[in-house]
């Protein structure tokens, strides 16, 4: 089927597709989609730390170190959540790669602590729901950096 002159024009059915992926002048108009669900994550994930590190018990079940490794890690993620959420309202440049960069340190912090527990505390754990936890950390962590990596609405999007 060949295309009219008409059908070119911007909204038009045919061009509408590029038109929506590169109409990006609004502060939301890109983030739609799959695109959406990290930016949701991020938000959630703030939200999700700041209620841990103040309902947290030190006196819990878990070891010591490994309280504590948890607790840095959290609060060390405030300023990394911050700052992404922040890039990603500017729609800065350099998002995608921070994003990857978040994702592969997400997979490094699931797999120490996953080594960590079936170390220490082998006897204590189900291995079953250990191994099927970290695992989808994994691969969903390694589903987004590839998003990142290779989308075209995630190349459009961010090019401040």
């Amino acid at each position: 089927m060949v295309s009219s002159q008409n059908d070119l024009q911007e909204g038009s059915p045919g061009n509408l597709a590029q038109t929506q992926l590169t109409d990006t002048n609004q502060v939301f108009a890109g983030i739609r989609g799959w695109l959406s669900l990290p930016a949701v994550g991020l938000v959630y994930s703030l939200a999700a730390t700041l209620v841990s590190l103040f309902m947290s018990d030190s006196n819990a079940a878990v070891s010591k170190p490994l309280y504590y490794f948890s607790y840095t890690l959290s609060l060390l993620s405030i300023p990394v959540y911050l700052i992404l959420i922040a890039k990603w309202w500017k729609r800065s440049r350099t998002l995608p790669n921070l994003m990857k960069a978040y994702y592969l340190v997400n997979i490094g912090a699931s797999l120490m602590i996953a080594m960590y527990l079936y170390a220490v505390q082998k006897e204590s754990i189900d291995e079953m729901k250990l191994a099927a936890n970290t695992g989808l950390t994994v691969i969903v962590s390694w589903i987004w950096m590839m998003y990142f990596h290779i989308s075209k609405r995630v190349k459009a999007t961010f090019t401040e």
